[in-house]
């Protein structure tokens, strides 16, 4: 049941064996994935390489990236040197075209005046015979009174003759011709005419050869005229310069085996790849795959959900998002280090299928982990890419500095020895973004706070953490009317917050609200932690229509709606989002859009198990262990941020 790829021809001076050998290196680089075996089963009857696909290679793919990686494709560039007006010169294409179709113009014209001439020559003499065949009886009578071929010539030319009427007439010419040889009455051979007459065997004199050189004066006339029009009218000369090279193409073509392009260029995989949404899981050990978006199913709040992978030992799903499988993948590691892939290079693997090694696919260091993955479907002028390390420290950098990115990376953001990099996101200048986390904090500022940088640099301070805490989240504001601070702990509880709440005054609601701040203070609560619910997971902003992904250490995924989680203000612990097995921790949730979160038919569960479950959660929890109002107020402060590098 697997695909092969099956080689029948190859380019011209491409080595058979030369070839094998480089398919061969770039399997053994791991450069091309999905290959199994390689074959050479050429024999007598021709050519055979046979290339053998593992069971879940994409066949259109692995081929492109021969042609891409490999000489099953060449391309052979041509020099188009021409000699233009005595001069050597380059010419583009359309160039050539044109300074040959003005050749073929020369050519066409000088053969056709040369033709015309031959022709009105050869009338001319014909023409001569004919008048002659027509007064047979003068024209013989003064040969016969002449002493030599000398006085024959001349008394013939002076002889006056009056058949030219009559033979234009026989010869099938048209009106005006046979009044034009009436108005010249009488004629008189030229000195070419006589000399043919007397050159003129007597078979010629009979009858039939009247006719003869009646029907070789009219098929003469008819070329003499068609000539002319060919030097009158353009459109006709263009004509038979067409002509012409049809016949030659039907004459001598053959089927052409090399295709002509404009220029060299990359073969596009883009085409063949489905432009559809996709699932692009990382494991904590470092394992990474695609799954279509539609082989997870959406289920109620508190339902035990799919499982996502099926994880080895001792590993979990650490990162899920939804991405367009034809987008760019910008791999930011934990020490900061960048690359640049597409999604669709990503294998494409089934649900419960663990994943290949992330450190071959991007070509990390083997103790390199990803810490952020961002989607680009384009690298515009006015994107930035802000990066936020678990300590803090906040970069802004333009979305351009890493559209080219070599095969070994580059740097993307400087770490801190004492740091590492939690995620990354792509910002426009007129955005705010929010932070949280672990212990339940969060600080929005705008984009503008954090000033562009290099990528090499390691940023600035974006709030200030409290011993033991650790930034878990953050994340950029679109609509602070219509988004919520989706928070989730680690004990699968869960709630939504609005970002701004307006009182009967219109003013925000301080309980229900995430005001702008400067960077760097120790912000507000977003959400109340405690040995119940556990500390933050992250913090993420929604929509209330979005769907949502919630996974766990123990590779089990909930797909369910952010509508179905409670809201509540900020100083709460939340309701149970996902229920959770003996020993199993969140260790993390991703968003998905409103049209992906649909039910499907099979995968939900009834209203009856969700209500079930939320019967069993709490109401929006106050919680018992925060702060008292005077410290609620301190921590709330808008207190200015450090701004040291």
């Amino acid at each position: 049941g697997r695909e092969h790829i099956l080689i029948t021809e190859l380019p011209f001076q491409v080595n058979k064996a030369e070839l094998l050998k480089k398919i061969a290196e770039l399997v053994k680089e791991k450069r091309i994935e999905g290959i199994s075996d390689l074959r050479d089963e050429s024999d007598r009857d021709g050519m055979r390489m046979v290339i053998e696909l593992k069971k879940d290679a994409h066949g259109e793919i692995v081929l492109n990236q021969l042609y891409r990686m490999t000489a099953l494709q060449s391309t052979f560039g041509y020099n188009c040197l021409a000699i233009v007006a005595q001069r050597p010169k380059v010419l583009t294409l359309k160039e050539l075209l044109e300074y040959f179709i003005e050749h073929r113009r020369e050519v066409v014209t000088r053969r056709t005046r040369y033709d015309l001439r031959q022709a009105l020559s050869q009338r001319e003499i014909v023409e001569g015979l004919g008048m002659a065949v027509t007064e047979v009886d003068l024209v013989v009578k003064t040969i016969r009174e002449s002493r030599d071929p000398e006085e024959a010539r001349g008394r013939l030319m002076k002889l006056p003759l009056q058949g030219l009427e009559d033979f234009v007439r026989r010869a099938g010419r048209p009106e005006s011709e046979i009044e034009e040889a009436r108005a010249k009455g009488d004629y008189f051979l030229s000195e070419r005419q006589a000399k043919a007459i007397l050159e003129m065997r007597l078979s010629r004199l009979t009858g039939l050869e009247r006719e003869k050189l009646a029907g070789e004066y009219g098929e003469l006339s008819n070329l003499i005229a068609y000539l002319r029009s060919i030097l009158g009218d353009d459109t006709l000369l263009m004509k038979v310069i067409q002509d012409e090279l049809q016949d030659i193409r039907e004459r001598y073509g053959d089927p052409r085996r090399t295709e002509i392009v404009e220029a060299e260029g990359d073969i596009s995989i883009e085409d063949l790849v489905p432009d559809e949404e996709v699932v692009v899981t990382v494991t904590h050990r470092g394992y990474i795959k695609r799954v279509p978006l539609s082989e997870y199913k959406a289920q109620g709040r508190g339902g035990k959900g799919v499982r996502a992978a099926s994880t080895r030992d001792e590993d979990y799903v650490a990162w899920v998002f939804a991405v367009n499988a034809h987008a760019h993948l910008l791999f930011l590691t934990d020490k900061g280090k960048a690359f640049l892939k597409r999604v669709y290079e990503i294998p494409e693997m089934s649900r419960t299928s663990p994943g290949r090694p992330v450190v071959n696919f991007v070509g990390m260091e083997p103790d390199d982990r990803v810490a952020s993955i961002l989607p680009i479907r384009e690298f515009v002028d006015d994107g930035y890419v802000l990066t936020c390390t678990r300590g803090g420290r906040v970069k802004r950098t333009e979305l351009k500095a890493y559209e080219s990115i070599r095969q070994t990376g580059i740097i993307g953001v400087a770490i801190r020895d004492d740091d590492e990099l939690l995620t990354a996101k792509i910002v426009r200048e007129d955005q705010t973004v929010i932070l949280g986390t672990a212990q339940g904090m969060s600080i929005r500022f705008a984009v503008t706070d954090a000033r562009p940088m290099g990528r090499d640099s390691s940023g600035v301070k974006g709030i200030e953490l409290r011993e033991g805490d650790r930034v878990v989240g953050m994340d950029v504001v679109e609509d602070e009317t219509t988004q919520q601070v989706l928070a989730i702990s680690v004990n699968g509880y869960g709630k939504r917050t609005p970002l701004l709440t307006l009182g009967d005054d219109g003013e925000p609601v301080s309980e229900r609200s995430f005001k702008v701040q400067n960077r760097g203070g120790l912000g507000v609560v977003a959400m109340a932690t405690s040995e119940r619910n556990g500390e933050l997971v992250r913090l993420r902003l929604v929509d209330p229509s979005d769907g949502l992904m919630v996974i766990t250490d123990g590779g089990q995924i909930i797909r369910t709606r952010v509508s179905e989680i409670r809201e509540a203000g900020r100083n709460t612990q939340g309701v149970i989002v996902i229920r959770l097995n003996e020993g199993e921790r969140v260790v993390d949730i991703e968003p998905v859009s409103a049209e992906d979160a649909e039910d499907e038919a099979e995968g939900v569960e009834g209203l009856e198990a969700a209500e079930g479950a939320s019967a069993e959660a709490p109401e929006a929890v106050e919680g018992s262990e925060t702060a008292s109002e005077p410290e609620a107020s301190a921590s709330e402060g808008d207190a200015p941020g450090d701004d040291s590098e």
